[in-house]
């Protein structure tokens, strides 16, 4: 009776104990009221456990007081066993008896989860207050204070982990088999993960502050070197924390979530996603950078005009040519391209079409072929030929690069000139400048630009960080617009611009495809100022046969004056094997013809044999970058609107199961297009899942209407 009067005493101290105790599972601030409920079933359940167990391990004694006065009548007589005789009994004693002690653990650890609540929520409210002062910091690119918060947040990251971490071993253990979602632990690491990623990148940013950029090059040799290893290890952390705290809040239950922090938990939610989603692929990004500017390489630059729009991006008027090595300029040479095309001996033939302005190939019109790495190789061989040495990574620009970089720097004066370059008057200055404003006697056409250049760059001086920032985001949105091309003769460094789309390289189709590609050949600069629209509507019969019908519209809100016509040949890059039905609206032209004993460059040669005229429709239809197009020329007066039809079926038939996609992909250097995508459906299919730049108009329609800036995929999952 005495161990029964023990037991009562001490499983009634504990469960008074327990009952007075507010358990306020607010402590992790992600648990619901439910919680509360649930855990004070348990402690109900506790108790009738722990009662019920004192009886059974009563019952054992009492029955053996029982049996030791109680005789079977014909019994057989037993061996005393001595101390082993009772042995069972007292061994199922002890273990009921632990068993029973279970529940009292039980309400011991609940006692210290309580205790932790008070310690950690302290920590948390201070966590939490940092990590907003360093994203609102963050938002006013305040980066110093970012940097502080952020770093105060992880100290108090540490606090709370150590309040866990000295807590009870049986704790902890049951705060690491709690799932991810009600789980206090696993909240501190996310937010960890978090302000981890803040410090990385507050750190990498300090050491881009300390970067000099000169005309001369990017810091000194040593220095760009010591970053180049900074900036990989950096944004690889950055990167794998970004992810790893993404994977574990997508996991996370917001039905758990206080309704108070509910907004606030959705929006950081959303927040990481997206930042993960766009920065994962920053470390491939910026190894690619590293590794253009690593080592020595010879390069050349051609600056396109595309207010005379060529296959790449423009006109090719100004070149710079000189040698890079780990981000130091060795020399830089910037002239005009007539400099070299005054050197060409051969008489290598041009494209037909090419003859309107010359009567053979020059270097300033090399980037003819759509496709730039192929383009890459033309002008790298024509470049040779007059007199350059083998380029080892070819850059192209158009104007909209350096017009995002003024609007940077601000206005530049050059008083040798007597004028100011602006943002503004980028296009027009340079073009008066280059072409008719400049020392005749001199004859250097493109000395301003040579001249602009390192004023351009001291004005870079990236005296804070958020100069650094908008530097990069200027480069990366010309890199995917393609206003910048980048080819390199080094096969794994031109995989990997490729892999980036930075190459300019025309896609492969495994279903439809489209790519508009203009090339001006009036001699006026009127490009800029046209207005384009692009209509494409695709039928999709019973039998899964592709029929698409485009039409292309080109205004020209110049004045009617000759000066501003526009004559340019388009061509339009479909699918391989198509058919072509009908096409209307090209206009005819002579195109002049020379007698010449002419040499073949490769690519071009190629290109122009693949050539065959429809001069029914005044249209030519060719092979290219394995695709085919049909092309004509288009000339449009100021005030005027000119619309080509092409309509054709695609020589592949979607299977039942099969899903359609376009690739649509964008020039180098036009101007945003206007297009509109308009797919119908054959009744026996339907819509499954559509791309999000499709909407549907009803269970056979689906349109897409959007400005082009770049290359883009828009596809329909169909079923029958």
């Amino acid at each position: 009776m005495k161990v029964k009067k023990k037991i009562e005493i001490n499983l009634h101290n504990h469960l008074n104990q327990s009952l007075d105790t507010n358990f306020d599972f607010s402590i992790w601030k992600i648990t619901s009221n439910w919680i509360k409920l649930v855990w004070q079933k348990i402690e109900n359940l506790f108790y009738l456990v722990g009662m019920a167990l004192i009886y059974l391990v009563l019952s054992p004694v009492l029955l053996i007081k029982k049996l030791k006065n109680f005789k079977l009548k014909e019994a057989k007589p037993k061996k005393d066993l001595g101390f082993f005789a009772e042995l069972k009994p007292r061994m199922l004693f002890f273990l009921i008896l632990l068993i029973a002690l279970i529940p009292f653990a039980g309400l011991r650890i609940a006692g210290q989860m309580s205790q932790l609540k008070g310690q950690v929520l302290g920590v948390s409210d201070d966590l939490t207050q940092n990590l907003e002062t360093a994203a609102q910091a963050f938002q006013d690119q305040d980066f110093q204070l970012a940097e502080q918060s952020f770093a105060q947040a992880v100290q108090n990251l540490n606090l709370a982990e150590e309040e866990i971490n000295q807590s009870s071993l049986a704790l902890q253990t049951i705060l690491k088999a709690l799932p991810g979602n009600v789980n206090p632990e696993e909240i501190l690491n996310i937010a960890n993960l978090l302000s981890q990623v803040g410090v990385d990148a507050s750190i990498l940013l300090d050491q881009l502050d300390e970067l000099n950029i000169t005309p001369q090059g990017v810091g000194q040799e040593a220095q760009f070197i010591e970053l180049s290893q900074l900036i990989k290890s950096r944004l690889q952390s950055i990167t794998n924390n970004l992810a790893l705290a993404d994977q574990k809040l997508q996991m996370f239950n917001s039905a758990l979530i206080p309704v108070e922090y509910l907004n606030n938990f959705e929006a950081i939610k959303e927040l990481v996603n997206q930042l993960n989603q766009n920065l994962k692929y920053i470390p491939q990004t910026s190894e690619v950078l590293l590794n253009l500017l690593s080592g020595q390489k010879r390069f050349l630059v051609l600056l396109q005009n595309n207010n005379e729009l060529r296959a790449n991006g423009g006109f090719v008027g100004t070149i710079g040519q000189g040698v890079l090595q780990n981000g130091q300029l060795i020399n830089l040479d910037i002239r005009s391209v007539y400099d070299l095309d005054g050197q060409m001996k051969e008489w290598i033939k041009p494209p037909s079409f090419l003859t309107q302005v010359n009567e053979r190939v020059y270097l300033r019109d090399s980037n003819w072929l759509a496709d730039f790495p192929t383009s890459a190789k033309v002008i790298g061989s024509l470049y040779e030929k007059e007199g350059g040495e083998t380029p080892d990574l070819i850059i192209a620009f158009t104007p909209e690069v350096f017009i995002d970089l003024l609007g940077l720097t601000g206005p530049i004066t050059l008083p040798t000139y007597g004028t100011t370059i602006t943002a503004a008057n980028f296009v027009e200055q340079i073009q008066t400048s280059t072409s008719v404003a400049y020392d005749k006697q001199l004859n250097q056409p493109k000395q301003l630009l040579a001249d602009l250049y390192p004023s351009l760059i001291q004005k870079l001086k990236l005296e804070n960080k958020e100069q650094i920032l908008s530097l990069v985001q200027i480069f990366y949105k010309h890199l995917q617009q393609k206003n910048i091309l980048l080819y390199s003769r080094d096969i794994n460094l031109q995989n990997q611009i490729e892999q980036l789309n930075w190459a300019g390289k025309i896609f492969e189709s495994k279903v439809d495809y489209l790519n508009i590609v203009s090339a001006n050949l009036g001699g006026t600069k009127t490009d800029r100022e046209l207005e384009q629209q692009a209509n494409l509507t695709t039928q999709i019969n019973s039998e899964g046969q592709i029929s698409n019908k485009l039409t292309y519209t080109v205004s020209n809100p110049l004045p009617a004056n000759p000066a501003f016509t526009n004559k340019s040949f388009v061509r339009f890059l479909i699918p391989k094997g198509s058919q072509v039905t009908s096409v209307y609206g090209f206009e005819p032209i002579t195109e002049p013809q020379f007698s010449k004993e002419y040499t073949q460059v490769t690519g071009l040669e190629e290109w122009s044999q693949s050539i065959s005229h429809q001069a029914v429709s005044n249209s030519y239809l060719g092979q290219e970058a394995e695709k085919m197009f049909v092309g004509g020329w288009i000339e449009v007066n100021g005030g005027q609107t000119k619309t080509i039809t092409v309509e054709y079926q695609l020589e592949a038939k979607l299977k039942p199961t099969q899903s359609y996609n376009l690739i649509m992909q964008k020039q180098p250097g036009m101007q945003p297009l206007k297009f509109v995508h308009e797919i119908s459906l054959d009744q026996k299919f339907k819509g499954l899942w559509a791309s999000s730049n499709l909407k549907k108009i009803d269970n056979s329609h689906w349109e897409q209407n959007e400005i082009i800036t770049s290359d883009q995929l828009s596809g329909l999952v169909l079923d029958r």
